[in-house]
């Protein structure tokens, strides 16, 4: 081999190197670059017992109950299911993220709000803190979110918005009924000064009145209150305190049943915000309903003509 082809041969020899560390390691390293080890992955979330969540200096302890979350400090509210599922699918695509460091500097967390004026979130396995996070400022897209630790003077960009499921100010579900309208056969009312029934007929659509005696009904005017005994939605939880509720001696309460559903509304009180204090019969939650709820619920049989 002459000295022309070893030179060649050499040459070719570096140049195959040299892309072979350019498309391998240095693009490896390009890709990570900038970036650090995501302190919320190699958990198992399934094993999550509760979560504790500070938003504006408030803090919202949930404990896992099957496949949802029971508010602490409260009897028998939850997280809608919804709710739920969300958190803990969020969590899991936030373990597959690289972080992406957008600041090294302490003093900038607040531009990021990834220091106090954060949602600073807690994952409980058992009794004992396995992992935190303090979730910031979303970003202009709306897809991704700021976040650090309080531990840390970095804070990191990941490609997943745990700001927004964090960052609710209420986490209490407002569903007091949840049924097909279509399965109620039966309707009763009952006020201080009296009581009715209506009752579907055989075709399906017609309603009549039963109790105490006979009389017509317009289906018409059956159909919104329907739609509050089968799908019953509180406008707010309050404090959870009966003694100025009124529920003791409810002035109002209607009962639907029909297949598979009894479902027993109790209303009280008006709040002195035109809200007013509403109870369901299988549990001693407190909610409160706005006033066109309150009122579609108050008729008198000439109401159903």
């Amino acid at each position: 081999m002459n000295k022309k082809n070893l030179i060649l041969i050499i040459v070719l020899l570096v140049l195959i190197g040299v892309a072979f560390i350019y498309n391998g390691p240095f693009k490896s390293w390009q890709k990570t670059a900038g970036q650090d080890k995501n302190w919320l992955a190699g958990y198992d979330i399934s094993k999550i017992t509760k979560l504790e969540i500070k938003s504006s200096g408030k803090v919202t302890t949930l404990e896992k109950q099957g496949d949802n979350y029971k508010i602490s400090g409260t009897k028998n509210f939850f997280t809608d299911k919804t709710v739920a599922s969300d958190i803990e699918k969020i969590l899991r695509d936030a373990q597959k993220d690289n972080l992406q460091i957008a600041s090294k500097n302490k003093d900038r967390k607040k531009d990021f709000a990834t220091d106090d004026s954060g949602v600073a979130v807690k994952l409980f396995f058992g009794d004992k803190v396995q992992t935190d996070f303090v979730a910031g400022k979303m970003t202009p897209d709306y897809s991704s979110a700021y976040i650090s630790r309080d531990s840390l003077d970095r804070t990191y960009l990941i490609p997943t918005n745990l700001s927004a499921i964090f960052s609710r100010q209420d986490w209490f579900d407002h569903t007091m009924f949840s049924a097909d309208k279509a399965t109620i056969k039966k309707i009763r009312f009952q006020y201080p000064s009296r009581e009715f029934t209506i009752e579907k007929q055989a075709n399906g659509e017609d309603w009549k009145g039963t109790l105490p005696q006979a009389f017509a009904v317009n289906k018409d005017k059956v159909a919104p209150i329907l739609d509050i005994m089968a799908s019953l939605q509180a406008d707010s939880i309050p404090d959870q305190d009966f003694s100025k509720t009124g529920l003791d001696k409810s002035s109002v309460i209607v009962q639907a049943t029909g297949d598979g559903v009894d479902n027993t509304l109790m209303i009280g009180n008006d709040n002195g915000k035109s809200l007013y204090y509403a109870k369901i019969g299988k549990n001693d939650n407190i909610y409160l309903l706005t006033k066109k709820q309150h009122d579609d619920l108050v008729k008198r049989v000439e109401d159903l003509k």
